[in-house]
């Protein structure tokens, strides 16, 4: 038996779900992977995890050594837990990639520092203007972040050349 190709092993066992009623004998114009599918559902359901735990880190470090630390810094000091945990998690559970880390894992970064320099902007300015508690304020803009970010997980963290999500995580 010869060697499976990256892309034969990814696709390999897999259904797929034709979208359109063709006559038989004919291409359909658009297949999906059945299980491709779930992805946004394992997104959102990760998702809920890595705020759940990302908030759990900023606050309990917030509470540790807010009286002593800016929050900011503290802020900063919560975010590479988080996104080292968030990376693991999407990679494997969401994305379930074979790529390389060594690829993903800066664009993953590049993602995540882009939402990082939005907090460290926004959350002053929304603390000054909503005069709400920084814990309300921080949970909003948690909230936003996972939305906004499965795009750009999908079409850049863990894209394949061709620009679209991983091969292997589509063909799941």
């Amino acid at each position: 038996m010869g060697r499976l190709t990256r892309e034969d092993q990814a696709t390999r066992g897999t259904e797929t779900l034709h979208l359109d009623h063709h006559q038989p004998g004919t291409v359909p114009r658009k297949s999906v992977p059945v299980a491709d599918r779930s992805r946004p559902v394992r997104f959102i359901a990760i998702g809920v995890w890595n705020t759940v735990f990302a908030y759990a880190v900023w606050a309990a470090l917030q509470a540790a050594f807010g009286d002593r630390l800016h929050y900011l810094l503290v802020l900063l000091i919560s975010w590479p837990l988080a996104v080292l945990n968030a990376y693991l998690c999407q990679r494997r559970l969401v994305f379930r990639s074979t790529g390389s880390i060594r690829t993903e894992m800066p664009r993953f970064c590049v993602v995540y520092l882009i939402t990082l320099a939005a907090n460290l902007l926004l959350l002053p300015v929304l603390l000054q203007i909503l005069q709400m508690s920084i814990y309300l304020v921080q949970a909003a803009f948690t909230v936003a972040v996972v939305v906004l970010s499965y795009w750009a997980h999908r079409s850049f963290s863990f894209a394949t050349d061709r620009g679209r999500g991983s091969a292997a995580a589509e063909a799941r």
